[in-house]
């Protein structure tokens, strides 16, 4: 140690140890409207704490505690059979593996034996369990092994797909025959616990992390019951999880996985194994077809939290996956980012990055914790195939969805460049898209779609008239719902016109009487709304189209609900209905 750095040590020894509540006492006075508890997601309860020591770290029990060297293998998925060109290509940028459905694979092998094994991890996904496919490319894997050139491989079968559980579970006799087949090739997978597929049927990450650890202990009990050693199923599984549109559970997420499938593990004696695989996928639920170069982003900070949660395998779809016209420019990007995290950021050069961390680590601890419970519910109620049998899974899942669908409609989770911040100029905005529900911003782009489609056919779109208030005294409040009102109207493709008004009952009633639109909507301060509630509500003359209020608490929207109104436009609030209730109100005008 240098003169320097032992300098630099001794004068972080200067500090004194500072306890959680000297942190609360500063933060208090800092921020008198400080709440502690208000940083919590109230669907899954988990809490960030705002104030971090390790006097908050929750215990967690040192055996299961996931440590491990970070190093993601970049994998890319192939639809149809390449050419050598397009190996070399992947090869140029960087793509260490590459899977795809048993036909291609199995066409692609010789390419990849003329390249002398130019990647390190081969997956294949079977489409039945009787194809021939699976020869060959178990044979090219003991090549490659013989050669001390040993890839990587994972069988993806079709147990590892949710259509095959939904009316009786699979035949699970020919895993055990891939088992006995491998035995030989110790870097392949052939059990794959696909736990993405519940976060992309919309569960929690509590909820995906508990069904995962069921289905494994599924898996477990039926294939030792078929005369698999226990260690053989834990050495030959791969779990595949989502990544998501939260950075630090998705990365807690990836560190509590590993620790809970070693408490699996140590429950069925087990203590020492070589461990389960940890693969992470793109989550679609969070992914926009509007403005999909966020995609870039989203994928960004979820390649980032998956390779710091320790994944040992990363596969990432293209940012532009939604369109038909998908090329080369996603999928470099894709594959580009991971590239960068390993040789600029360097993060494969730390053993668990977020090690240390008192907002990490508690995180994960409440992870570990609320999963483990949950499984051992499961567990209760009868295990994996009583859960898909009674519809336990389906209607869980089902009903977090709806929770964050809610919070979409009335925009408390924000999906950027499709629900808040869009570019109304976006040229692909009239091209198809197959809709599903799965997807956040779904309703917003699908209505979106609808109009930006007539207006492409020459149709003119929805009017909608804005009634800005000028209150010098409250500029700041009206701009900002004003501001508001305009983002949303354009998120779903909306016209609109405003006009500014004073504060005068009189020239509001003849603004609103007047308009011939798709519907009106007042941006003022709250006390401007009840003028002109208490002015409608008494008179005879009602407003030519529907009309609502820009912001307001709940009694302000009864209050407009009883003198005729739609309501109230705003955050907390329904906008997805308020949207549209004013396209099927009256004809609108260009």
């Amino acid at each position: 140690m240098t003169k320097n750095s032992r300098t630099l040590v001794n004068s972080f020894n200067e500090f004194p140890t500072v306890s959680q509540d000297e942190w609360r006492n500063v933060v208090s006075e800092v921020l008198p409207n400080f709440h502690e508890d208000s940083n919590q997601d109230n669907i899954t309860n988990v809490v960030y704490p705002l104030i971090n020591t390790k006097e908050q770290l929750p215990p967690v029990d040192d055996e299961v505690r996931s440590i491990k060297k970070v190093y993601t293998v970049v994998e890319s998925a192939l639809r149809n059979s390449p050419d050598e060109k397009t190996l070399r290509s992947l090869i140029n940028l960087g793509v260490q593996g590459i899977y795809g459905p048993d036909r291609c694979i199995a066409e692609t092998i010789p390419l990849l034996q003329t390249l002398e094994h130019p990647f390190s991890r081969l997956s294949i996904e079977m489409t039945s369990v009787n194809g021939s496919e699976l020869s060959s490319y178990f044979q090219y894997l003991r090549d490659a092994y013989q050669k001390k050139e040993p890839v990587q491989g994972t069988v993806y079968s079709p147990a590892s797909q949710w259509s095959h559980w939904q009316s009786n579970p699979p035949d699970l006799r020919y895993i055990a025959q891939l088992i006995d087949n491998v035995a030989n090739l110790p870097t392949v997978r052939v059990l794959t616990v696909a736990g993405d597929t519940f976060y992309n049927r919309g569960a929690s990450v509590i909820d995906e992390l508990a069904m995962s650890l069921s289905w494994w202990v599924y898996y477990c009990d039926q294939l030792t019951d078929l005369g698999v050693p226990i260690e053989k199923v834990i050495k030959h599984t791969e779990f595949t999880l989502a990544t998501g549109t939260d950075f630090f559970s998705d990365l807690a997420k990836f560190r509590s996985a590993r620790s809970l499938v070693q408490k699996v593990s140590k429950a069925y004696s087990v203590s020492r194994s070589e461990p389960p695989q940890l693969r992470a996928v793109s989550g679609i639920r969070n992914k926009t077809f509007y403005d999909p170069d966020s995609n870039i982003l989203r994928n960004t900070t979820e390649a980032l939290a998956a390779m710091i949660g320790g994944v040992d395998t990363l596969s990432l779809l293209s940012h532009d996956f939604l369109y038909p016209s998908s090329g080369d420019f996603g999928t470099r990007t894709a594959i580009q980012l991971s590239n960068i995290m390993h040789h600029e950021a360097h993060i494969g050069e730390v053993t668990d990055p977020a090690s240390g961390s008192y907002l990490l680590e508690n995180i994960t601890a409440q992870l570990f914790e609320k999963s483990w419970q949950l499984f051992l519910k499961f567990e209760d109620q009868g295990g994996f195939q009583t859960l898909v049998s009674k519809g336990i899974i389906d209607n869980r899942c089902q009903q977090h969805l709806n929770d964050q669908l809610n919070q979409t409609a009335r925009q408390t989770r924000v999906s950027v460049g499709a629900t808040r911040y869009t570019n109304a100029l976006e040229e692909a905005a009239a091209i198809d898209f197959e809709e599903t529900a799965l997807r956040l911003p779904g309703h917003f782009e699908q209505l979106r779609n609808a109009m930006d489609k007539q207006a492409a056919q020459g149709k003119a779109r929805p009017l909608v008239h804005l009634l800005i208030q000028v209150d010098e005294r409250s500029t700041a409040l009206i701009n900002q719902r004003a501001n508001y009102v305009r983002d949303l109207l354009v998120s779903v493709g909306f016209d609109h016109k405003a006009s500014a008004i004073i504060d005068d009952n009189d020239d509001v009633s003849t603004a609103m009487f007047g308009v011939h639109s798709t519907g009106t909507i007042l941006c003022g301060t709250n006390d401007f709304y009840k003028s002109i509630i208490t002015s409608l509500s008494e008179s005879d003359q009602k407003p030519s189209t529907q009309w609502y209020i820009a912001g307001g608490n709940q009694a302000l929207e009864s209050a407009v609900q009883q003198a005729g109104g739609g309501g109230v436009v705003g955050i907390g609030h329904d906008v997805i209905s308020v949207l549209k209730q004013m396209i099927k109100s009256t004809k609108y005008e260009a």
